[in-house]
């Protein structure tokens, strides 16, 4: 198995076809089947120095003359005077430090180090096997945090930084080999661990180079561990390419390590296979509509933010000429992606492992990036938003996005315009929850119905979290979601004059309950959504209870026949009767994003089959009045909706082919929805819409929408 690691990496035009599912499974065995390398000698560090390199004579002298001491001075000489590293490091020095990360630094040197939401002890010694969940413990030892000691260092210039960083580094030096993994990878030496590690102690020896501030023991420590750990990550990749967004750090960290460290031999072999590994990424990672194969925006950003620290570091090699342009080509359609998904006033909402976020900051970068100013508009009236370029308003409304599957029903780019997200993708392998199907509602300048997305892997409610009914969806209660089985079909998506009609199933429940499971979502104007869950089962069998989760930032409350949640904004759910509804199953955390969290349930026996009708209506003041009803008819299924002063009728067909006859309104279409006491109405997938014997709409052939004004 390990003899897949030994294989030369070549850098073709093409990578060609993605390895299959167990050629995957076995290079990612492979990777930790590795041992890693936790000592080198004198002897084995100086003959990995490249024999040609400007200024490094004396050092080989020496060494070859086995004058250790005096080697180890002579390349730190060197170091000092005539390393000439690549521009990434150079803009590291001269970036403007940012005083959130000195302040940072400042906790760490008082003895608080805080690492992915969990607190360590800075001791004197350093214990780097203090307890820690596996998330907080990898995090730990990449070592990413220590870039707040650089901004520290640069800004207070008073030594106490270096300081530290030599304890740091030394202790951890004398503990490396005790420093075990605490779950089913080694979170010290996987890819994400030992390329971060090796690439934040390069970037470390080369801030504090000058006054040769750190002692001389520990830059030999550093240099020692920094070479280990690079031909670590050159064996980890040479095993071939694994998915995932750590394996995309490990790529760029070798591809980095071999532009920083031109003095080792093995340098241009490092470059060389980081660009390989990076070209199949590229290639294979990503949909045609610019979604991650992860499915969660938070680590699709990190991936971007990598891909753009690689793309620098390749614009001055000669040989990547092929992996610049596909990346370049790729982080086009990637980037906006992200603009596609983003809710009306700059939010994305929790997706998986990805809590709700404002992306603000990251709009303004895409936009100075690549000069449109579309990724601004839904931030242009904050202070902040940058006047160049100047924010445009999208030439897009409603998405849909088979490639990574999401859909987007959005009603226009105010910030108080109605936005729904359908999550229906199928499963990305990792990061993503036990959900599809379920949905995020925004409107009116607020959230209205949220999901949890992730407080952390050690966080007591994330298994909790991952469940299904966690979302914004229907749960078949006893029953197993199958991971196998998870994504949807889509076989209606269409959107024209402020009507959009989504239509999804799957068969997520089939092997664990029998059943399948169906949500139809039409969304009208700005006014509402309604959403209708259908499970199919068969005729006469008994299956578990059905159950329709919705949560929210605020406590649900009774109201005139709806659930309420929020005084305004707000948001309003009403029910066809005869559903068990109960009233807030809340928990609150000490997370300022989930101070509250809120869940409405309603439950029905799905013997051979059920509907829910939930109309989702949000407001800005006071709640409406309102109301929807289900009626059965000839070859479909009737819902009347009351809102206000709305009265609207919706006809779904459930056999394809057939003619749809409600009480009054009548369809060959998939979907009919008319406005009573008016003239609008509208037709999905058909080409007649009859209302009380008058015909409405009138096509010559079916249309994917039809609209009467």
């Amino acid at each position: 198995m390990l003899a897949l690691c030994l294989v030369p990496v070549a850098v073709p035009q093409d990578p060609g076809p993605r390895p299959e599912r167990a050629q995957h499974r076995r290079q990612l065995q492979a990777k930790r089947d590795l041992v890693p390398t936790t000592e080198l000698s004198d002897a084995e560090f100086f003959a990995a120095l490249a024999p040609d390199v400007p200024g490094l004579a004396p050092t080989h002298a020496l060494a070859a003359a086995r004058e250790f001491e005096r080697a180890w001075a002579a390349l730190d000489a060197w170091i000092r005077d005539s390393w000439v590293p690549a521009d990434g490091l150079r803009a590291l020095e001269h970036r403007p430090p940012s005083e959130e990360r000195a302040l940072r630094a400042e906790r760490m040197l008082a003895g608080a180090l805080e690492v992915a939401a969990m607190h360590f002890e800075v001791t004197h010694p350093m214990d780097w096997t203090q307890g820690a969940g596996r998330n907080a413990y990898a995090h730990l030892h990449s070592w990413r945090w220590s870039r707040d000691l650089v901004d520290h260092h640069l800004l207070e210039t008073d030594g106490r930084a270096a300081a530290l960083v030599a304890h740091l580094v030394d202790s951890w030096y004398a503990q490396r080999v005790r420093i075990t993994a605490v779950s089913d990878f080694d979170a010290v030496w996987y890819e994400l661990a030992v390329g971060g590690r090796a690439v934040a102690w390069t970037q470390l020896l080369w801030i504090l180079r000058e006054r040769a501030e750190l002692p001389l023991p520990t830059r030999k420590r550093m240099l020692t561990m920094i070479l280990a750990s690079a031909r670590h990550a050159a064996r980890q990749q040479a095993c071939g390419y694994t998915e995932g967004n750590w394996q995309v750090a490990g790529a760029g960290a070798l591809l980095e390590l071999g532009t920083l460290l031109p003095m080792f031999r093995e340098s241009d072999a490092w470059r060389a296979t980081g660009r390989r590994r990076l070209l199949e990424h590229v290639a294979w990672d990503h949909d045609a509509d610019g979604g991650h194969l992860e499915r969660t925006w938070g680590y699709g950003m990190g991936v971007v933010a990598k891909y753009h620290r690689m793309l620098s570091t390749l614009r001055d090699d000669p040989h990547a000429d092929d992996a610049r342009v596909w990346l370049e080509r790729m982080l086009g359609s990637r980037e906006l992606w992200f603009l596609k998904l983003v809710a009306p006033d700059g939010h994305m909402p929790g997706v998986h492992d990805s809590s709700s976020d404002d992306l603000a900051s990251w709009l303004v970068a895409l936009a100075s990036r690549s000069g449109d100013g579309r990724y601004t508009w839904p931030i242009r009236a904050r202070a902040s938003t940058p006047t160049e370029p100047p924010p445009r308003r999208p030439d897009f409304t409603n998405v849909h996005l088979p490639g990574s599957g999401f859909t987007v029903l959005r009603s226009d780019w105010e910030p108080t315009s109605s936005y729904m997200l359908v999550d229906w993708g199928a499963w990305g392998r990792t990061h993503i929850h036990a959900a599809v199907l379920d949905v995020n509602v925004y409107a009116r300048g607020a959230p209205l119905l949220i999901e949890g997305g992730s407080l952390g892997y050690d966080h007591p409610l994330d298994a909790w979290l991952r469940t299904p009914a966690a979302h914004n969806m229907l749960v078949i209660e006893g029953a197993e979601l199958q991971r196998s089985s998870k994504g949807a079909r889509v076989p209606r998506f269409r959107a024209q004059g402020g009507i959009a009609y989504f239509e999804g199933y799957h068969d997520g429940w089939k092997d664990s309950a029998g059943v399948r499971v169906r949500r139809r979502v039409l969304a009208v104007d700005e006014d509402y959504w309604l959403v209708v869950d259908t499970v199919h089962g068969p005729v006469g069998s008994d299956v578990p209870n059905a159950a329709l989760h919705w949560h929210a930032p605020a406590p649900f409350r009774a109201h005139d026949g709806a659930l309420v949640s929020g005084d305004g904004p707000g948001v309003q759910l009403f029910s066809n009767p005869g559903a068990d509804v109960a009233l807030a199953v809340e928990y609150e955390d000490e997370n300022e994003l989930y101070r509250s969290r809120y869940a409405a349930v309603s439950r029905r026996p799905a013997r051979g089959g059920t509907r829910f009708v939930t109309l989702i209506a949000p407001f800005l003041d006071e709640p409406n009045t309102g109301a929807v009803a289900l009626t059965t008819t000839d070859y479909g299924f009737e819902v009347r909706v009351e809102l206000g002063e709305l009265r609207d009728r919706v006809l779904v067909r459930t056999i394809d082919g057939s003619t749809a006859v409600g009480a009054e309104l009548v369809t060959d279409g998939a979907v009919a929805w008319i406005r009573e006491g008016g003239t609008r109405a509208a037709v999905i997938d058909g080409a007649t819409v009859t209302w009380n014997g008058e015909q409405r709409i009138a096509r010559d052939a079916p249309l994917p929408i039809a609209l009467a004004d």
